[in-house]
């Protein structure tokens, strides 16, 4: 007589309990993998970004795109769409870690980008955006400027031969801003506000805190990341009813002067005149910062 064998069913929880404990093992390390080829992908944008921009400049007598906002009507040209003929597609300014739709009708603006998306990239208007008269960037644009004539605003590009070091200096960075698209560490986490997603911590942003930039020069690179709330003048826009702005800035100070054009010029900020590479250590001694 044949005779038939199976498991007994203390052998079958014991396979399940190993199979749940390899899973348990296995999971975070698969979610880390799949996050870590999203931020290469990231990585591999910012640098065809950079890429496009030498080409950008080269083609312009060496001069940064230069940024328009028009009024009747409503829109804005910023610098992905004056870049993106040099790169063939718009999937580059996408992020997929970038979740966000919908900034071009938070600005009450026509929807230009496809799909209704956000940009996940910003360009480098200094440390401080302003859009106040007779103030400095000191980014790769010069004052903005109101032309009521002819219902318009503008910031012109600068010439790339002002710029002192090219490797060490932002043209583009991940941002979670709003048109206009900026890294500016008062800007760059706008989105997250105006859209009802309020961040207290620094594992919250994109990447765990782990932002892609490219460079003047092409080159891109991974930034550690440190942010907080701001609490300090009242002179920089407030948020709802709140006067506080989230700030996002490299974790390694050495990396302050990377929005300068020249690092040690004097610049005319909505803080007051400081020179341009001491401006975010400025505005941190007046920023809580998130411990994680």
């Amino acid at each position: 007589m044949k005779k038939y064998f199976g498991f007994t069913l203390i052998e079958l929880l014991v396979v399940i309990a190993i199979i749940a404990v390899l899973a348990a093992l296995l999971f975070p390390v698969f979610a880390r993998a799949k996050e870590a080829a999203k931020r290469t992908a990231c990585l591999s944008n910012a640098n065809q970004l950079g890429l496009a921009f030498v080409m950008y400049c080269g083609d312009y007598d060496d001069t940064s795109p230069s940024v328009v906002q028009y009024f009747a009507p409503s829109h804005i040209i910023d610098y992905w769409q004056l870049v993106q003929p040099y790169i063939k597609s718009t999937d580059v300014f996408f992020c997929p870690d970038d979740p966000f739709k919908g900034c071009d009708a938070v600005e009450f603006m026509p929807t230009t980008v496809p799909g209704g998306k956000c940009i996940s990239y910003g360009s480098n208007w200094g440390p401080m955006q302003s859009f106040k008269l007779n103030t400095q960037e000191g980014g790769l644009y010069g004052p903005f400027v109101a032309v009521p004539s002819q219902k318009l605003s503008y910031a012109q590009g600068i010439s790339m031969t002002t710029v002192v070091s090219p490797a060490d200096m932002f043209a583009f960075g991940e941002s979670d801003d709003i048109p206009f698209y900026s890294i500016s560490m008062s800007s760059i986490l706008s989105r997250t506000w105006l859209l009802n997603n309020t961040v207290n911590s620094i594992s919250q942003v994109r990447h765990s805190g782990m932002s892609n930039y490219s460079y003047v020069d092409g080159h891109a690179k991974l930034l550690p990341m440190r942010g907080g709330m701001w609490t300090g003048s009242p002179s920089w826009p407030q948020f709802g009813s709140m006067p506080i702005e989230p700030i996002l800035l490299p974790a390694n100070s050495a990396h302050y002067g990377d929005w300068c054009s020249d690092p040690k010029a004097i610049l005319n900020t909505d803080v007051g005149p400081l020179e341009c590479d001491q401006i975010a250590q400025t505005v941190l001694t007046q920023t809580t910062l998130w411990t994680n």
